[in-house]
Parts: structure tokens; sequence; C-alpha cells
């Protein structure tokens, strides 16, 4: 049931933190809620896959895939290549 919420709210949280002004505030927030139950997810996966093995082994590579694709935060500033 946790791993199903947690999922609920990330969909719903993603697409309005992806929305809002890219400024300290709702952005910045609904950014950390929407970390928040993604970490949710990827813990209570593997949980999951292990209480039933055979039928959602799946689980486990997909969070392993998922949590490889986690990104850092957002670089401000200069570009990293050294053009403007």
């Amino acid at each position: 049931m946790l791993h199903i919420a947690s999922g609920t709210a990330g969909l719903i949280l993603g697409p309005l933190a992806m929305r809002a002004t890219k400024r300290p505030g709702p952005h910045t927030r609904l950014g950390e809620a929407y970390h928040g139950v993604r970490l949710v997810v990827c813990v209570s996966a593997p949980v999951l896959a292990l209480l039933a093995w055979h039928r959602l082994w799946w689980f486990l590579p997909q969070t392993l895939r998922a949590g490889g694709l986690q990104e850092g935060p957002a670089e401000t500033g200069p570009s990293s290549t050294g053009t403007t």
C-alpha cells in the first residue's frame, strides 16, 4: 500500500515540480517532496520483491536502474562547457 501511494504521489508531484517557476519556494518544496516519495518507492520495491520473489523479482532490477538514473542537484551559474 505504501509503495502504491508513494508512486501515485510521485506521479502527481513530479509534473507539478517541473511546471513550477524555477526559483526557491514551490519548485524547491515540490522537488524535495518528489525525491522523498521516489526514495520510498525505491526502498519498498526490493522489499516487495523479496516477499513475493516468484511474481515480483523484476522489481529489483527496475529499482537498481531507477536509482542509477537519480540526478544530483541542478547546477547553477555558467555552463560547464565554458560557453554561455
